[in-house]
């Protein structure tokens, strides 16, 4: 990948975040349909910045139950919890083989 080609950007149109300064044209397409509410693309998707939000220390599993924590519903069980870590863990092929 290339440096200063607008993926950072793209991603932060895609998800809503930091648009304040763009200006934006053109249309989002899913699948080949219009998306006409960006909203369901957060349903479907997730986005992480770029690193400099992480702690060096921590392992993705361990980022990972940190948002865990910080964003699922208080009531979730920790084993449910864990379970979805590791299902994720599981979709993004980081899991030991």
């Amino acid at each position: 990948m290339y440096s200063g080609t607008g993926k950072t950007t793209l991603l932060n149109l895609l998800s809503q975040r930091n648009t304040n300064h763009l200006l934006v044209a053109g249309e989002v397409r899913m699948n080949g349909a219009q998306v006409r509410d960006l909203s369901a693309i957060d349903a479907l998707s997730g986005y992480v910045q770029q690193n400099d939000i992480f702690i060096r220390t921590l392992t993705v599993a361990e980022h990972l139950w940190f948002q865990a924590t910080l964003r699922l519903d208080r009531h979730m069980s920790k084993d449910e919890r864990h379970e979805m870590i590791d299902e994720v863990i599981y979709e993004v092929s980081l899991g030991i083989s």
